[in-house]
Order: C-alpha cells, then sequence, then structure tokens
C-alpha cells in the first residue's frame, strides 16, 4: 500500500479491518503512509473489528495490541466510538481510530 500512495499519491479514506481476530495485526501498512503528508484532512478513518479475551479491560487490551503494531503510545490513538458485545469467552470490539 505504501507504494502506492507514494507512486500515485492515492490517500484512502476510509478503511475497514474486518478480520476481528487478526485486524490490528495488519495495522502495520499505515506506519508511515501519511509521513509525507501535511495535511490533517487526507488522514484515513480505520475501522477495526477485533477480539479480547481480557474480560477486566478489553479496550485497554485492544488499544496496546494496535498501538504497539502502529508503533505509537496508546494515548496518542484517538477513537470515536467502542461497540462491545460480550460473548462466552472473548469481547468483540469495534473502534474507529
Amino acid at each position: 500500500m505504501l507504494q502506492l500512495v507514494q507512486q500515485q499519491k492515492i490517500y484512502p479514506h476510509e478503511v475497514v479491518m474486518n478480520l476481528p481476530a487478526i485486524a490490528t495485526e495488519f495495522l502495520d501498512v499505515f506506519v508511515g503512509l501519511y509521513a509525507q503528508s501535511s495535511n490533517p484532512s487526507t488522514m484515513p478513518r480505520i475501522h477495526v473489528y477485533a477480539f479480547s479475551t481480557d474480560e477486566t479491560n478489553p479496550i485497554n487490551d485492544i488499544l496496546h495490541r494496535a498501538a504497539s503494531v502502529l508503533q505509537c503510545a496508546p494515548e496518542l490513538l484517538r477513537y470515536l466510538e467502542f461497540v462491545l458485545y460480550r460473548l462466552k469467552s472473548f469481547t468483540s470490539i469495534t473502534f474507529f481510530i
């Protein structure tokens, strides 16, 4: 994806990461993607669907996993919404970065 953006200057505005078991693992494609852009309006909205087995704080678990892949502090991830679904052995979380 980085080559496509650099060569053709095509910036996605909205991305859906709809693989809840492994979606956070693919966030690394965004590392450095917008480094050349000084325009904050080009930053995409990323919809991340993820599972967590942490029953005490699933939101914190997902944020830390996403931040680790994005190589940033969890506090830097601004999220608009979390939707939690409690299931038998895990929590399904949808959040938008």
